[in-house]
């Protein structure tokens, strides 16, 4: 069975499974913690170390599946959509490429990749619309290096957005779709950032990356536990709860955890404010979590008092089967990514 990884700033997101184009069937998840420097903003920033890491990692889960999908997300990739003539797929892949690079006047090599999108051009039958990405090659290069030192076989290199719409497409998120004409918001909460995804028709209209993850949080938990000298009053992060009532009653622990809610409360109004003309009905009408700082008890109901919108936990996805017992919120990135792999 294949597997995928997510790399992030503070924690590696590993899955294995089989997946086609309809379908993704997990067979394990797991979960690192990295240290700070070794990855930022999707970057690998020191690769001995990063190797070390992976390779300790790899060991320790007894993988022994070579073929791998690497999954990153940082400010550093450019997208944007374009209309390019509806050609044979070689000859869009140049056109693509041509335009972004010319568009980023990129000094150095890129990698393109893109997706189709459902609505084309007005009057335009010949034209269609697009949304590509752009990296750095030396990026993508390292991350192949990476694999490669550690022993598997690099199959591709997926983004984060790339990843959610796959995921998505014609499934039910909790129950429900998400492909309708109603305007819905996907927020990737991690450790350092999180990133905002507009998806209307089951197609991202438009995302953005706020600086402001669980960080302050952690912190917090490692300050208490260090503090605690008896030892008698470790908290386990696990089971933090971050229910208002909790918070009034804990004022470190609001104090770590208001810088992040405020921030994305701000940040979710001016995306509205910027987008209101576009959203269907004009707003938003539910916000779906992911990520690993998602998982956090009760957060939900605490981020959904901020907001004024219906928020949820990622907790099924239609077309994904999860071994027992596992959350699927932290895996969403690495799980998405699968999804370019058929039988």
């Amino acid at each position: 069975m294949p597997i995928a990884i997510d790399f992030g700033t503070k924690a590696i997101h590993l899955v294995q499974g089989q997946a086609n184009k309809k379908s993704v069937n997990i067979r394990q998840c797991y979960y690192e913690p990295i240290r700070s420097g070794l990855v930022q903003d999707g970057i690998i920033r020191e690769f001995g170390g990063l190797e070390m890491v992976l390779r300790n990692f790899l060991a320790k889960t007894r993988i022994n599946d070579r073929n791998c999908i690497v999954t990153v997300n940082g400010s550093h990739i450019y997208t944007r959509e374009l209309s390019v003539p509806d050609s044979k797929p070689k000859v869009r892949d140049d056109v693509v490429t041509f335009e972004v690079s010319s568009t980023m006047a990129a000094e150095k090599e890129v990698g393109v990749e893109y997706t189709l999108l459902k609505k084309r051009e007005n009057d335009q039958d010949n034209m269609i619309r697009v949304r590509a990405s752009a990296m750095q090659k030396e990026y993508i290069d390292d991350y192949y290096k990476l694999l490669k030192s550690c022993g598997l076989n690099p199959y591709a290199l997926d983004l984060h957005p790339n990843a959610l719409v796959k995921i998505i497409q014609d499934a039910q998120i909790n129950g429900r779709s998400v492909n309708s004409n109603t305007s819905v918001m996907f927020l990737d909460i991690g450790n350092v950032t999180t990133t905002a995804y507009i998806v209307t028709n089951g197609e991202i209209t438009y995302n953005r990356i706020m600086p402001m993850g669980g960080i302050d949080i952690d912190r917090y938990v490692s300050n208490a536990n260090l503090s605690d000298e008896s030892g008698e009053n470790q908290i386990n992060i696990q089971d933090l709860d971050l229910s208002l009532a909790s918070l009034r009653s804990n004022e470190a622990l609001a104090n770590a955890v208001r810088p992040l809610v405020t921030t994305l409360n701000d940040g979710i109004q001016r995306i509205q404010q910027f987008l209101s003309g576009r959203l269907q009905n004009g707003k938003v009408e539910t916000i779906f979590l992911y990520g690993q700082t998602a998982l956090f008890k009760n957060f939900e109901k605490t981020l959904g008092e901020a907001f004024s919108i219906q928020t949820e936990l990622i907790r099924t996805i239609s077309k994904v089967n999860m071994p027992n017992g596992i959350e699927i919120a932290p895996y969403i990135n690495a799980i998405g990514s699968m999804l370019r792999i058929d039988d």
